[in-house]
């Protein structure tokens, strides 16, 4: 069953399994050994398109319109502060995502800022889903409800293209040049981890 969001018999989460593929030599995408840079490319495509692309997430038209129809809603001030703040985070994502247009039309490769588009925009939707949900009451986790599909669904986005935790790192240190933060890992093979983490904890 569709809804004016999304369609509630999507598959969200899914893995497929490929055995016993072989390719020829063209199929290698950004060279050989270079596997890490090539995910971390498919990545920052997603997370801009969850960041810049996903205007029914979060839908300011469609929220205002809940606000708009609840006169209890109209009237409460704390409502309308809600509203106020997620419409300016959202607003502020959309000419964020009109400048990450302007640098893939120029053939530049999207930047660490569009996690942050994608941190901004998932977290601003979620909160919207909850605005719209206070509003609309028991009625919204009715199973045919497009609140209670996005009540569902956007928490997963926080994974999608990267955890959050990722992206804040990311943001501080490649964004806003902060120092790293300590890591044990950093630079050892993941074969390699489970041992050497073994050697720590014996001292």
């Amino acid at each position: 069953m569709a809804t004016g969001f999304l369609d509630l018999n999507e598959a969200e989460f899914n893995e497929v399994f490929l055995d016993d593929v072989k390719l020829d030599g063209d199929a290698v995408v950004g060279g050989v050994g270079n596997g890490w840079g090539t995910a971390m490319t498919v990545l920052m495509f997603e997370r801009l398109t969850i960041g810049f692309g996903s205007d029914s997430f979060g839908s300011p038209a469609r929220l205002t319109e809940t606000v708009a129809g609840d006169a209890v809603a109209r009237a409460d001030s704390e409502t309308r502060h809600r509203l106020g703040d997620l419409m300016t985070d959202l607003l502020a994502v959309r000419f964020n995502g009109y400048r990450a247009l302007t640098a893939l039309s120029r053939g530049q490769i999207p930047g660490p800022e569009a996690g942050l588009a994608k941190v901004t925009m998932v977290n601003a939707a979620i909160a919207a889903t909850d605005l719209g949900a206070d509003i609309v009451g028991p009625d919204a986790l009715q199973a045919d409800s497009e609140w209670s599909y996005l009540i569902s669904f956007l928490p997963g986005l926080k994974s999608a293209g990267g955890t959050e935790q990722v992206l804040r790192n990311t943001i501080g240190e490649r964004v806003l040049g902060l120092p790293p933060e300590p890591r044990l890992d950093k630079g050892i093979p993941f074969s390699e981890l489970r041992s050497r983490e073994s050697r720590v904890a014996t001292g």
